[in-house]
């Protein structure tokens, strides 16, 4: 079952190049974003924004592999993502947003 047709899929795929490319992201971690700019990132001005090439994505996204492990603390707790695994889970982080106007805001 498709949920989208492959239209729609270059569709998402393309308007999340160019928001990569154009606005990119906030990175919190220092090391990140050495590792971001060693990579070949762009990196802006104050040193936490990263914008990313839709080459140096795709580059990327090439040597990702289609299956890896997420290590729990405990063995058990071990997720396996790709192949024919479906995973549901809920995103546990700080609830914080970033807007364009207002920066990051806490929440």
């Amino acid at each position: 079952m498709n949920i989208f047709s492959e239209d729609e899929i270059e569709s998402i795929h393309e308007a999340s190049l160019k928001v990569l490319c154009d606005t990119g992201m906030d990175i919190q971690s220092p090391r990140a974003v050495e590792i971001l700019k060693r990579e070949g990132a762009m990196i802006d001005g104050d040193g936490r924004r990263a914008r990313f090439d839709p080459d140096f994505i795709m580059e990327k996204i090439a040597t990702t592999p289609s299956e890896f492990t997420l290590h729990g603390r405990h063995k058990e707790r071990h997720v396996h993502v790709g192949g024919r695994s479906v995973i549901n889970t809920m995103v546990s982080s700080a609830p914080n947003v970033s807007d364009l106007d207002r920066g990051r805001i806490l929440g």
